[in-house]
């Protein structure tokens, strides 16, 4: 105005009160001095006239000084701490750690760089980035490995730690939660060794919105009975697992994108708690390649149909443990539900698809039981280290308790096979009554008459499999006019491999039957026997070579 003297401008350490005089200045601009690093302070300005007179304060501004980064990191964390974005990169010169008590604040866009140590929190650890001023946590160039041991909040509880629009990157773990539950929302977690730890009871994190990808191991890891929420994450690339459960029950995981992870999307190392991981998003609407990427007990009830967390979701039914009757639509038997007890004959009927889950126990009871495909399909799963047995429900199994595993009596749309599977205890392992169903790493024993038996104008394959039993028994008979073809299995350990009665010759060749030179009386009728295997084939199925197997099948040899 045109009276203008000029302006006053005042200070305080507090914001509300206790602002006093520093200084006069005749222009809108103003340098202060004599301030202390990383302290905050308050200003107003009036202006005055040449009489003196004062105009109304203006309103309050805040400012920090700050010294520029890097801002070397050698001391814990005992009070309330502010780490701002113009003094960084903050490196760590070792562990350092927020004691219990303190609160250390992180502004958006500020930079951490480890030398190797963690960032151990006790007290609260606020990192609230936001979209476009991410905070990073990452190693420094002269980290060892060009790792550090990342973010541990240590027995917090419930305090309320948070990160929001951070990075954390070049860690051995990225964030472990030990007894602490922090919010952890729209994190990046990428190019760890491992992305996530959660362990301990009283461990429930909610982890929502993050992107967790690229870990050279697993993606998260929940252990030791922790809880933590695990919603709407995108689990992406890594290494190992997307998600390992090691003895944490009654967890659930819920819409979350699970692709892509080199090892299982999720893996349950304990078979007595299932997990509920209903909702999800798994890069694919079919259930058997969503089955093939879960290990471990993992309850499926539905799944997301796209990409969209938010969408609608896919029925995906799975049949009760206790089976018996007809399968009137296409269905799933998992580990979440086994071991399963046929109480009765289980019929997979016309256009009807039963998929056997990798590590699924069935159970027959005594007397005329089996699975029977009757113009359905049958798939199961197994793995080499997670085989689909089949077998007695006897306390004392013998030869002979139930029927058949799996009898085929008409061929269906869809040709049916099954990997990976044992058989135990049948009268008959296989029955194939019509169809040509494909068996392959199967381990067949302790039968009472046969591992396959071939009639009508089947046409099954068997190969890569081990089939042993008793002087009882007989591995292979064929009648009619079926066509079996067998190659590369080991069968022995019987007076009599196969015994042929069908209108055309057994295809054997390529076999080993337990010597490279077998005799002529180890086949009835006409089979093809020769050439034959020279020695035994280390790709066939037999449960010596597996470690984590059902006892009753680790114990059975040949």
């Amino acid at each position: 105005e045109p009276d203008l003297a000029g302006y006053r401008v005042y200070r305080s350490t507090k914001g509300i009160t206790d602002f006093k005089f520093r200084a006069i200045t005749e222009s809108p601009a103003f340098v202060d001095q004599d301030l202390r690093n990383a302290h905050r302070y308050f200003y107003k300005v009036v202006a005055f006239d040449k009489a003196g007179n004062e105009s109304r304060h203006s309103v309050r501004v805040a400012g920090t000084p700050i010294r520029p980064g890097p801002t070397f990191v050698r001391d814990d964390v005992s009070m309330d701490t502010n780490w701002v974005a113009a003094a960084s990169p903050y490196i760590l010169e070792k562990d350092i750690l927020v004691a219990e008590g303190a609160t250390l604040s992180v502004e958006p866009g500020t930079e951490v760089r480890s030398k190797g140590g963690a960032l151990r929190v006790r007290g609260r650890l606020l990192g609230k980035g936001e979209p476009n001023h991410v905070i990073l946590f990452t190693a420094d160039a002269s980290a060892p490995s060009n790792r550090w041991s990342g973010i541990l909040f240590d027995q917090t509880g419930d305090r309320e730690s948070s990160l929001e629009h951070v990075r954390i990157t070049k860690a051995e773990t990225g964030i472990t939660c030990s007894a602490s539950s922090p919010n952890i929302v729209g994190v990046d977690i990428s190019e760890n060794d491992i992305g996530i730890m959660i362990r301990a009871a009283s461990a429930h994190p909610v982890l929502e919105m993050n992107h967790i990808t690229m870990n050279s191991r697993d993606g998260i890891q929940v252990r030791d009975g922790a809880r933590p929420i695990i919603i709407g994450n995108q689990v992406l690339n890594n290494g190992r697992h997307g998600i390992e459960v090691l003895d944490s029950p009654a967890l659930a995981i819920r819409g979350n994108a699970l692709i892509g992870n080199h090892g299982f999307q999720i893996h349950n190392a304990e078979a007595q708690n299932p997990i509920d991981s209903s909702g999800n998003w798994w890069g694919t609407t079919d259930g058997a390649s969503i089955l093939a990427k879960v290990s471990g007990s993992v309850a499926i009830r539905d799944y997301l149909g796209t990409p969209k967390l938010d969408g609608s979701t896919i029925p995906f039914l799975t049949l009760e443990s206790r089976l018996g009757g007809a399968v009137e639509q296409s269905s799933f038997l998992t580990v979440a539900n086994s071991p399963y007890d046929v109480t009765q004959p289980l019929i997979i009927k016309e256009g009807v698809t039963l998929t056997i889950q990798a590590g699924v126990t069935i159970k027959f009871r005594h007397g005329k039981n089996s699975i029977i495909v009757r113009k359905g399909t049958l798939r199961a799963l197994g793995s080499r280290d997670r085989p689909i047995l089949f077998t007695s429900g006897s306390a004392m199994p013998m030869p002979g308790d139930y029927q058949t595993a799996v009898q085929f009596e008409a061929e269906g749309d869809e040709p049916s096979f099954l990997q990976y599977v044992g058989v135990l205890y049948a009268e008959d392992a296989f029955v194939v009554k019509q169809g040509g169903p494909e068996i392959d790493h199967a381990f067949i024993g302790q039968t009472l008459r046969s591992g396959l038996s071939c009639l009508g104008e089947s046409n099954p394959r068997i190969s890569y499999s081990t089939i042993t039993g008793d002087s009882n028994m007989v591995p292979i008979l064929c009648s009619g006019q079926s066509r079996p073809m067998l190659l590369r299995n080991h069968i022995l350990g019987n007076p009599v491999a196969v015994r042929n009665r069908s209108a055309f010759p057994v295809g054997a060749r390529h076999n080993w039957w337990g010597s490279p030179k077998p005799g002529r009386g180890l086949f009835v009728g006409d089979v093809e026997y020769l050439p034959c295997l020279d020695r035994p084939d280390p790709e066939v199925f037999a449960y010596t070579q597996t470690d984590n197997m059902n006892p009753a099948m680790r114990a059975t040899t040949y």
